[in-house]
């Protein structure tokens, strides 16, 4: 099962990595946009200024979706490296201790009854 899990992280940072690609060459097209719109307004040109403007919007759009995905495929890969490392070591990740030992612990303490209530 383990294994399986391995596999599927794998396949999900590859994921990762071709948004981030997507997400990068979008920033380019965003670019090439801001040039072309630069360019329309010096000519005047009111039709293509409108129809940058569309082109603009439907790309950032795209950009906030590929941001989206990746923020939730990040969050699944987190996800995934919890319960591999849960399935790996048969405990809760972060414990250092056991909760028996932990436990254990707490309940031993020093106490002199004689000494805290006759303080003469």
């Amino acid at each position: 099962m383990i294994q399986e899990y391995k596999a599927t992280r794998r396949n999900v940072q590859s994921q990762i990595q071709e948004v981030s690609i997507q997400i990068e060459a979008m920033k380019v097209q965003m670019r090439k946009l801001a040039n072309d719109l630069s360019m329309a307004k010096a000519t005047e040109n009111d039709a293509r200024i409108q129809q940058i403007r569309g082109e603009i919007i439907d790309k950032k759009r795209e950009l906030r979706n590929l941001k989206e995905m990746k923020k939730t495929l990040s969050s699944d890969v987190s996800n995934l490296n919890y319960a591999i490392e849960w399935m790996q070591t048969a405990r809760c990740p972060g414990n250092k201790r056991e909760i028996e030992n932990r436990a254990e612990h707490q309940k031993n303490f020093e106490y002199d009854s004689y000494s805290t209530f006759n303080s003469t």
